[in-house]
């Protein structure tokens, strides 16, 4: 198979589990694997891939971990991602024409998850294992904000939205450590951060007026 015809081999990394069983600092391209190595890759940061689905890649690489995707302009669909069963980190990120996300729905065991980059206007948090999610990074022109509420076990969460325009956002979950929202130009009313405890570490790069602040949450405006 000839993998430049799938992705830009000169660009996307791979990694493997250092002799510590944690993922290796230093990713390596694929030429620098041989073909037998291949099920040992456990992370991939995928740049310029050139297929509509995640099918062909994943049966290259069946057991990653951690998947990164980015500045891929032919990928319509995340099928492909129920066939990762130990996926636990993913990002994905400037992929113009993917309108299908619902694969995701099978990656139960993800913990980590990062769209703040990714700025297609479509129902994404619908389809996140609400109750393994620790860490969330997503841009506010998802049409699903609403399911923020949902979320049970949440770590930290970000949310940007320079060009979302909203005056409100539904109610934020409870947060064991950190709040990052920046962007939101047009917001006025701060209760959606009515859930979060008053040590919950809040960095805000959103509008610096703003009505119904909780009493026990300093914004530092």
């Amino acid at each position: 198979m000839e993998l430049d015809k799938i992705f830009n081999v000169n660009k996307t990394t791979f990694y493997e589990f250092d002799e510590n069983g944690k993922i290796q600092m230093r990713g390596r391209f694929i030429s620098e694997f041989n073909t037998d190595e291949y099920p040992n890759i456990i992370g991939c940061y995928l740049t310029g891939f050139k297929g509509k689905n995640l099918n062909e890649l994943v049966s290259l690489f069946p057991n990653l971990v951690e998947f990164s995707i980015e500045k891929t302009s032919q990928l319509v669909s995340l099928d492909g991602l129920q066939k990762l069963s130990g996926l636990k980190r993913l990002t994905i990120e400037q992929l113009p024409k993917l309108t299908d996300v619902s694969a995701i729905e099978t990656c139960v065991n993800l913990q980590y998850f990062d769209s703040s980059k990714f700025e297609n206007s479509l129902k994404l948090l619908s389809f996140l294992p609400k109750n393994n999610i620790q860490e969330l990074s997503i841009g506010g022109a998802l049409t699903d904000l609403d399911e923020l509420t949902s979320f049970s076990n949440l770590v930290s969460l970000t949310i940007i939205g320079y060009d979302c325009f909203q005056e409100t956002l539904p109610t934020f979950p409870k947060l064991r450590k950190s709040l990052w929202l920046e962007g939101f130009p047009k917001l006025n009313d701060a209760s959606f951060l009515n859930n979060l405890d008053s040590n919950v570490y809040i960095q805000w790069r959103g509008p610096k007026t703003i009505s119904n602040i909780p009493e026990h949450i300093n914004l530092k405006l």
